[in-house]
């Protein structure tokens, strides 16, 4: 791996422009129609603490082939899984949604795929995720609409496809036509305009008035603060990613350390950049670790550096981050390290990563 700039100066094209993660809303209970069990009948235990009489239970398990009634079991499993972190009551709680989502049960089909989205219960499965947030969208489920419609502008961001954009802004109008307050809504429908091919004046304006809408939501700050950016207000830009990042944006601290590392908008400081990525970075963010990363690589003043760089690019390889992986492909390949010196930055990665997982909550939903 030759000691260059070349993955400084092209990093910068995979600026971070996050996109909602999926979010699983919880409704109440459904009543279920009486029905007596059969004394002889064996049940699943109860999961403590879940508030629900044991008569209750036992009637929602006499017509669990029915869709509402498997729906309230999950609920039951997954509450549990949330307060006491039980990976088998969450394996119970993908079950009944399954049985539930299978008989065209739109809530659950909506949380099915938010199983399968997050692996919980399950394994995770993202083709899965979007069929069923499509299922329950189609019936009118609002989470329905909003997840799926999360996914569509996921995939035309990626392949730069105009028609799937398009086509993720309607179901994100079909969710903000239900609840005008969705804020989530008015965020994917402002940054559908964003990130529309060939975005024009006109469309960052409309963009800006939908972002507003949701201007207290991070990631709508963030995206504002973004916009700012690319019309060269830096000042106000760093402003609403601070305020974004307060509000929990990872990617805005991400965006305030290249705005440190490059000097766009302030004083160039390296020292702030990478407090700024380290921030994020320990919090999970991929983009974040290979930022810092690379910041290792680049001082590259003794051995210790590059075993800092193989650390923080093996976490963001984890991450799920393509720069990272082609980064430690080459510096594999160079003579930078010994085998042994890599194998230290590996297994000081896996003590972070590990780290990170035990500070992550179990997911009863995930904050858009």
């Amino acid at each position: 791996m030759t000691h260059s700039r070349e993955n400084k100066t092209t990093r910068w094209r995979w600026q971070q422009f996050v996109l909602s993660l999926s979010v699983a809303m919880w409704t109440f209970v459904d009543s279920p129609s009486a029905l007596l069990a059969q004394e002889t009948t064996k049940y699943p235990t109860l999961p403590t603490g879940s508030g629900i009489n044991q008569d209750l239970w036992k009637t929602w398990h006499s017509k669990k082939a029915e869709g509402s009634a498997s729906y309230n079991i999950a609920r039951v499993y997954h509450d549990d899984f949330v307060s006491n972190n039980k990976q088998r009551s969450a394996e119970n709680a993908f079950k009944y949604y399954d049985s539930s989502a299978n008989t065209g049960y739109a809530r659950a089909q909506a949380n099915l795929g938010y199983c399968h989205d997050i692996g919980l219960g399950t394994e995770k499965n993202r083709a899965k995720a979007k069929h069923w947030y499509g299922e329950a969208a189609k019936q009118g489920n609002l989470v329905g609409q909003l997840n799926y419609a999360q996914k569509l502008l996921a995939e035309g961001i990626a392949s730069d496809n105009r028609e799937g954009i398009l086509k993720a802004r309607d179901w994100f109008k079909k969710a903000h036509g239900q609840f005008a307050g969705l804020k989530e809504a008015a965020y994917g429908i402002g940054l559908s305009y964003v990130k529309i091919p060939g975005a024009k004046e006109e469309d960052l304006g409309t963009a800006r008035d939908w972002l507003m809408k949701a201007e207290d939501h991070p990631k709508a700050l963030f995206a504002l603060g973004y916009l700012d950016e690319q019309q060269e207000r830096y000042g106000t830009a760093i402003e609403l990613y601070k305020q974004a990042k307060d509000e929990g944006s990872l990617a805005a601290a991400y965006n305030l350390g290249r705005c440190w590392e490059i000097g766009r908008g302030k004083v160039k400081n390296i020292k702030e950049a990478e407090k700024e990525y380290l921030y994020a970075a320990k919090l999970g963010h991929a983009m974040s670790q290979f930022a810092i990363g690379l910041l290792k690589y680049n001082k590259g003043n003794k051995i210790e550096d590059y075993i800092e760089a193989v650390k923080w690019w093996r976490l963001a390889d984890n991450n799920g981050s393509s720069p990272a992986r082609a980064a430690l492909i080459k510096i594999k390949q160079s003579r930078l390290l010994t085998k042994e010196e890599i194998a230290i930055g590996e297994s000081e990665a896996s003590r972070l990563e590990e780290t990170i997982r035990s500070n992550l909550k179990p997911h009863k939903s995930a904050i858009l």
